[in-house]
Formats: C-alpha cells, sequence, structure tokens
C-alpha cells in the first residue's frame, strides 16, 4: 500500500497583465472580483504601489521614489541565462479586489512590467 501525500499549496494566474513602460507613470486595470494576490516582476527596477485608483495620495513616482522598490532584470527578456546570473525571484503582494497596482522608474529605457492576478 502507497503511502499519501498532502498537496502542496499553489496559486492559479487569472489575468496577465503588461506595463509597457517608457518613462511615464502606469497602473494596470483594477483587479477582479476574486483577486486577493497579484505577482509581480519587472526587466526595470522602479517603484510601485498598490491603490484604490490613480487619484490616491501615495502613488508611484520616479521622483524621489515613492512607493515599495521593484528589482528589476538588469539582462534583459526573463529567461534561463538571466535566471543564471542572478535575477530576482517574482514578488507577490496581497491585494483586494478593485485597486490596482502602479509603477514608476528612474530609468529611461524601456521596458516591461508584469502583473499576474492569482487565484
Amino acid at each position: 500500500m502507497s503511502a499519501a501525500f498532502g498537496k502542496q499549496s499553489a496559486s492559479r494566474p487569472i489575468k496577465y497583465q503588461v506595463l509597457n513602460y517608457n518613462s511615464a507613470t502606469t497602473w494596470t486595470t483594477k483587479f477582479g472580483n476574486s483577486i486577493q494576490h497579484i505577482r509581480v516582476m519587472s526587466q526595470l527596477g522602479g517603484w510601485g504601489t498598490i491603490n484604490d485608483s490613480t487619484a490616491d495620495s501615495v502613488i508611484a513616482t520616479s521622483a524621489g521614489g515613492v512607493g515599495m522598490f521593484i528589482t528589476g532584470i538588469s539582462t534583459g527578456t526573463p529567461g534561463a541565462a538571466t535566471i543564471a546570473t542572478g535575477s530576482p525571484y517574482p514578488e507577490y503582494f496581497a491585494v483586494t479586489p478593485g485597486q490596482i497596482f502602479v509603477f514608476s522608474s528612474t530609468s529611461t529605457s524601456t521596458g516591461a512590467c508584469t502583473i499576474t492576478e492569482m487565484a
């Protein structure tokens, strides 16, 4: 008779959003009704905030670095070679349905910041 093992907890990706950064603060659409956490990974280092709207008083900005620091992948697009050279792992944040994620950077480069809604 074989032994039973409990399943490892996991999350399921629901919706993918890509914020193409080009020197302007950018944000996602509102998170879905059942979304409790998001996964964030960026090609560029920058700042992120989780807000109820773009009118909130604390919002990510490149001027002074308002928000939480998001570590970027410095060598371009994600891939095996990038991960092997020490790229960061994705970051997970708890959110409330209807909130948005705002991203900004001091970089003059263009790049993508991906936000995945997880269930």
